[in-house]
Parts: structure tokens; sequence; C-alpha cells
């Protein structure tokens, strides 16, 4: 892209990058209007925001319509992020912004730090603190995210032996408007029945907190609970919940 032809700097709109999970339905699009998204199937996130390996939001309104927020880093990432944000990450575009529709539950995972993605050499910009906006809720929701008041290392690996850490976990109500602070290493899992927002770091780690049962050995199992171990950032006395702020015109 020319110098002349880089983005002006204004408010951009991007095309929908779509992904279908099983825990997802068509909440989003009923309860956005979102319209030209496919009628034939499930819509369980949808990536606002994305620059990552082989997909970047297209850009959908304005004079640079129809170039890839990629594009618009490449022309001009400094100006588009602001030199502080450049100098930190370089030409990537630091945030993955989503919508997801967790109609059923969510399975229990984590997501590793920074300094393990670097360690286990996983194939990823970063680790991956993210954060929740209740948009919408359905039945009384609750979520399970942080560490149990006085849950032992012990405790939780056994928990993690049995394939089943959710008894570890920390267990909050959930109405529309709550907001969750998630670091990394933050076990948690949702039972399903919650719109939200999501902000992240532009990261796609994920590690199961369950293993596969009767096709691992005892063994791979246990390797698996130590690796999980690994990235679980148990915190006594933390609380996920956070105190928002509401921006009025």
């Amino acid at each position: 892209m020319t110098e002349s032809a880089r983005p002006e700097l204004y408010p951009r709109r991007f095309r929908e990058i779509l992904r279908d999970y099983p825990f997802g339905e068509r909440w989003i699009v009923r309860e956005f209007s979102k319209s030209g998204l496919p009628a034939d199937r499930p819509i369980s996130e949808t990536w606002e925001v994305c620059d990552r390996p082989g997909e970047s939001s297209e850009i959908i309104n304005g004079p640079p319509k129809g170039i890839t927020l990629r594009q618009a880093l490449d022309a001009c990432g400094p100006l588009l992020l602001g030199k502080e944000t450049a100098a930190r990450f370089g030409p990537v575009f630091p945030l993955l912004v989503k919508l997801l529709d967790a109609t059923h539950a969510l399975p229990a995972h984590v997501h590793p730090g920074d300094e393990l993605v670097n360690a286990w050499q996983l194939d990823d910009y970063a680790g991956k603190t993210e954060a929740w906006y209740m948009l919408r809720t359905k039945a009384k929701p609750s979520i399970l995210c942080g560490s149990r008041s006085g849950t032992t290392p012990q405790e939780l690996f056994e928990a993690l032996m049995r394939a089943d850490c959710r008894p570890c976990m920390a267990e909050h109500s959930v109405r529309e408007h709550d907001s969750f602070l998630l670091y990394a290493g933050t076990m948690h899992y949702c039972r399903g029945g919650l719109l939200f927002y999501e902000i992240m770091q532009n990261s796609d780690v994920s590690l199961m907190l369950g293993s596969p049962g009767e096709r691992l050995s005892g063994e791979e199992k246990e390797d698996d609970a130590l690796r999980a171990m690994e990235a679980v950032r148990p915190e006594e006395g933390a609380d996920c919940r956070t105190s928002h702020v509401t921006l009025r015109r």
C-alpha cells in the first residue's frame, strides 16, 4: 500500500470471522440482528476484531473498505496502534475481540501464560489473559472460575486425574452487565445460558482440564494432570469478578 493510500484515522467496522463450536447456537445472530451470515449452521463465536496468521478482519466502512486489518497495520501500524503499543508488540494487533454464545456448557479449561507459551514452544503470539462482559443471560446462570478457597495442590491434582476439576473452582452467579477478569492460568467453566463480549490477548491457546479417560493409560493421565498443574495459577482468595466503568455520552 502506498503512502497516499494509507487509511484515514476514524472508527472502523469489521466483517465478522465465524466459529462453530458445540457450545453455541445462533443467539448472537438473533440478539444483534447480524446480517449476511450463513443461515444453515450454528455460529458460536464471532471474532469481531482479529489479526492472526491466515485470517485478518476485513474493514467494511470508509475509504479503506475491503482491505484487512493486517494490510492496514502493514501500511501504518504505529499510526493505528500508537507508538508505545507498536514498540511493545511490533506489527501485531495485540488483542482479539469476540462475541461468544455459550447457550450450552463450555468445557473446563485454562489458558497458559506468556512464559509457558514460550517454554512449551506453542505456536502462538502469547498466552491468554481475557475479560468477559455479560450481555445476555438465561435461567439464572453461573460460572466457575479461579480456585475455590482452601483447595490444596493435592486436591487439584486428584481432581485432574478424575477429569473433573469443577469442585476445585469458585462459583459465581451471573447477571447481565457483570464483568470478570481471568488472568492466564485461571481455571474456568461455564454451565451455559450466557452470551458475552470477550476481549483478550491475541492468542488461541487453551488446555482442556479433563483427560479423554479410557483412551489414556494411567501414566498418560498423570502426565496430562502434571502439565495442567503447571498451567493453572491458583490464587487463594482471588475473585475474578471486577467492577467495570460505564462511559456515557
